[in-house]
């Protein structure tokens, strides 16, 4: 008899179907209102949120040190919408989910590929992603998502089409 799935891990799975299907709104669901999301790797993760003005475009979505602010849900959207503009056909294959039930949190390393302008799977990654949740577990708090610096860093110029 197959063991039952937990709630966490419905809603990781969940979360990531949101992310292949793209649709910004989908992915927001799974967030709570207080819900931060950091994309490493960076420097520091002890700079506060703060009110922004919206200036996003291809030339400035990763630094060179990747260093990156925290987010909230207002600022993630618009960065996810911004960065995946040019992305389509997104697949992410899961390696591997590790639970910890105490403290309320997923970690899980994937792979991902997807479409471009510049050729079918002309996009992709490697991520480690921590999801945190709330007591109900059907929404996140935060998601720290480290990725391949040097991969973000080809996947720009490919999105400007360089």
């Amino acid at each position: 008899m197959a063991k039952p799935i937990s709630k966490r891990r419905e809603t990781t799975l969940a979360i990531l179907k949101a992310y292949e299907s793209m649709e910004i709104d989908r992915i927001m669901s799974f967030r709570a209102d207080n819900c931060i999301q950091i994309i490493g790797p960076c420097k520091s993760h002890a700079q506060p949120i703060r009110p922004f003005t919206l200036q996003l475009s291809l030339t400035n979505l990763v630094a060179a040190s990747l260093e990156r602010p925290i987010m909230n849900n207002e600022r993630y959207r618009s960065f996810f919408t911004t960065a995946t503009a040019r992305i389509w056909n997104f697949n992410i294959t899961i390696k591997d989910i590790i639970e910890d039930t105490a403290a309320n949190k997923t970690v899980v390393y994937a792979q991902s590929t997807g479409d471009t302008a510049a050729g079918p799977k002309t996009y992709g990654n490697e991520y480690f992603i921590l999801f945190e949740f709330d007591e109900s577990q059907e929404k996140i708090t935060k998601m720290v998502e480290y990725v391949d610096s040097a991969k973000s860093r080809e996947q720009v110029k490919v999105l400007r089409g360089e």
